[in-house]
């Protein structure tokens, strides 16, 4: 009897542990042209993202880091900036410093507007996933890496 109790605890246990929702900018993440884009005349992209997380506020904020990496390393599925700015396959000492350029915040500088589409949010076991038109500054990132030799440096 107390074998079963003790087991019935465990699996109770279980199914109160929290989420874990994926962060990270190297992993699958789900990101759309918002329309059929072209770089504007202002060098910014806008991009549709989805994003999960405990709350909207958090969620918003992997979105900002999914757009950007998406520039970075994926390119943006069905528009004319197919071709990311970077390889996807890049080599460990490259993610070592995209992984400070996403923590630090550094990313944020290339973020130029995000807004939740809250027709578009639901709630999820765990929090939120929400899609997010997000415009980041496709020139200004594209320089950025120039200037500081990022594709010549990790050979990408």
């Amino acid at each position: 009897m107390k074998k079963i109790v003790f087991l019935l605890l465990i699996v109770v246990l279980s199914n109160c542990s929290s989420v874990k929702f994926d962060e990270s900018v190297f992993g699958n993440y789900l990101v759309s042209s918002t329309r059929d884009i072209t770089k504007s005349e202002t060098g910014v992209v806008p991009i549709r993202v989805t994003a999960r997380n405990s709350s909207k506020e958090k969620a918003l904020e992997i979105a900002k880091k999914y757009a950007v990496a998406a520039v970075l390393f994926k390119g943006i599925p069905n528009s004319s900036i197919q071709k990311p700015l970077l390889s996807s396959n890049i080599n460990d000492q490259a993610k070592v410093h995209f992984t400070k350029f996403f923590n630090d915040g550094t990313y944020l500088r290339f973020v130029q507007k995000a807004v939740i589409d809250y027709n578009d949010t639901y709630k999820i076991k765990g929090g939120y996933e929400i899609c997010a038109d997000i415009a980041v500054q496709y020139d200004l990132l594209n320089e950025y890496l120039k200037e500081n030799k990022l594709k010549t440096k990790f050979g990408i």
